[in-house]
């Protein structure tokens, strides 16, 4: 399975990620699913009480404001909230915590989800992007790819 990263989403992760730190931060992503791949065009960040060097618990009702807020904008009707994202503020791809999680719900859920990490230390020096695809409660092998910023619409890039 392919996780399709366009570039912007990954500069507000990065971002959101550093300006974050000592602390971990995350969001939702929005996208689309495609033929054996999930396609992200949008991170949004969802701020969370609930945080700390090594936890992030997104908010449920905060996640699903900034979605439906996101996509009162959107014209094309097969985006939608296609995953979430969060940062470690280490060298640390996804975690066993990170990896349950996305397990379970990805087995309430009709569709594939993907789940980003962005992995940063201190200043941004280091940076590792991980990402992963769930979709009824297994783990599918993924390959992540970062996309330019063309690839926005769909049908633009497919072949």
């Amino acid at each position: 399975s392919g996780l399709l990263v366009g570039a912007d989403p990954l500069a507000h992760m990065l971002s959101d990620s550093l300006a974050s730190l000592p602390f971990e931060t995350g969001g939702v992503l929005l996208g689309w699913r495609e033929p054996n791949a999930v396609r992200i065009f949008r991170a949004l960040m969802v701020p969370s009480p609930d945080r700390g060097r090594a936890r992030y618990v997104r908010s449920k009702v905060a996640a699903e404001n900034a979605i439906e807020r996101a996509l009162a904008d959107e014209d094309d009707p097969l985006v939608g909230d296609v995953g979430e994202w969060h940062s470690h503020p280490r060298m640390s791809s996804s975690s066993v915590q990170d990896r349950r999680e996305l397990r379970s719900l990805s087995g309430l859920a009709e569709f594939p989800l993907a789940l980003i990490v962005v992995a940063i230390t201190k200043g941004g020096m280091r940076t590792r992007v991980s990402g992963l695809i769930f979709h009824a409660g297994h783990q599918l092998p993924t390959t992540v790819t970062i996309l330019d910023d063309t690839t926005r619409k769909k049908g633009t890039d497919d072949e």
